[in-house]
């Protein structure tokens, strides 16, 4: 899975964000091949939601995830760089990885997503 994040140019007076997220399940030939995308805008600098969204360390604080399980293991690495990477583990919510493969600062973030349990990605 790969979360893009990434400036509209739909309004240049106010920052906006299309968050989106790309789904592509492959297992050779059998698994169907999938796109899934989402977006919203925010109204706030593009840089200060860059920040937010960027930064693993932040995650704890607005995941909805966590909102489900609030005391899931997470883990954080690098949270602010490319490889940096955003684990957690829990019941509920089950134990999977993000890692940072491109952040273009205002303007584009693009995770990998690996699921672990309760089934691997």
């Amino acid at each position: 899975m790969t979360f893009l994040a990434q400036k509209s140019a739909h309004f240049p007076a106010a920052a906006s964000f299309l968050a989106g997220v790309l789904v592509t399940l492959t297992q050779g030939d059998v698994m169907p091949v999938m796109h899934v995308q989402r977006s919203i805008d925010i109204h706030a600098p593009a840089d200060r939601v860059f920040g937010w969204v960027a930064d693993y360390s932040t995650w704890t604080q607005w995941s909805p995830w966590l909102c489900s399980e609030p005391e899931a293991k997470v883990t954080v690495n690098n949270p602010r760089e490319v490889g940096g990477t955003y684990a957690w583990a829990g019941t509920v919510v089950g134990a999977g990885e993000m890692e940072h493969l491109e952040l273009v600062p205002g303007s584009r973030i693009v995770d990998e997503l690996r699921f672990i349990k309760p089934y691997q990605s």
